[in-house]
């Protein structure tokens, strides 16, 4: 199946209950040998036959199922990145919109400020119960010079 914003969870889920192999695949590669084998039109039906070729002739690797922490781990991660997204659009704002409007842009950084923070405190959390990333995060706060929100990125 191909990764599709969260979409494939579900199914994945339910394949992995029934111990049938999972192959989560990334769309542009799938897109790509649609391109290569000529099928460029796309619909429901011409995209499952893609989708089942390119596994069968690819033979992509089987994905691996992720324990409920790491996912909410890796959930935890976007929500972050969309959080700093949106600071970043309203800091640009403060810039063009001029004084009449600045006090609400800050406002709404402030909030920004505050959920990321504890989308933060809930990834410190959830990290620490995840033996590879709680390593992972020991290793990072070693070197120096790295910012701890470098641990942040590396997801």
């Amino acid at each position: 199946m191909e990764a599709t914003g969260r979409y494939q969870h579900l199914l994945a889920e339910k394949a992995f209950e029934k111990d049938l192999p999972v192959c989560v695949v990334k769309p542009l590669s799938v897109r790509r040998y649609a391109q290569a084998i000529g099928k460029t039109a796309k619909t429901d039906r011409i995209d499952a036959q893609v989708i089942a070729e390119y596994g069968a002739i690819i033979q992509p690797p089987v994905t691996l199922k992720k324990s409920k922490n790491l996912l909410l781990i890796k959930d935890l991660l976007s929500r972050r990145r969309q959080l700093v997204a949106m600071r970043t659009r309203e800091l640009n704002r403060i810039k063009i919109m001029g004084k009449a409007l600045e006090t609400s842009c800050r406002r709404i950084i402030r909030v920004l400020d505050q959920e990321v923070s504890r989308i933060e405190k809930k990834l410190e959390a959830h990290i620490e119960k995840e033996a590879q990333w709680s390593h992972r995060k020991a290793l990072l706060k070693t070197a120096p010079g790295w910012g701890y929100h470098g641990l942040y990125a590396v997801g």
